[in-house]
């Protein structure tokens, strides 16, 4: 998944579909059925409200790591992105470094 998502030659061969699946739909797939596995156990033994608060810190706790190399991208890459002039990087910042404070 991180692959797919950076712009290296590494695109090529993680961009193409896996029979019918893309990645996206493997990613979502996989993430649904983990957590009914996981959750189902929790269920049963305490009840549906604590699966609910689980599931509400599990996202959380989700979201702060998704935020944490944002973070660093958004200042520590593009700190790079401007000294070294580089277009790949550059152009997924783009928006970003015209509009900081907006963005």
């Amino acid at each position: 998944m991180t692959l797919a998502h950076l712009p290296t030659q590494a695109q090529v061969i993680t961009n193409q579909q896996l029979g019918f699946v893309s990645d996206a739909e493997g990613f979502i797939f996989l993430s649904a059925f983990l957590t009914g596995r996981i959750f189902g156990h929790v269920a049963n033994e305490s009840g549906f409200p604590a699966v609910i608060k689980r599931l509400w810190t599990r996202a959380l706790r989700l979201y702060g790591y998704h935020l944490f190399p944002l973070g660093i991208a958004f200042t520590v890459v593009a700190a790079v992105a401007i000294h070294t002039k580089r277009p790949g990087v550059q152009g997924l910042l783009d928006f970003y470094l015209a509009h900081p404070i907006h963005a």
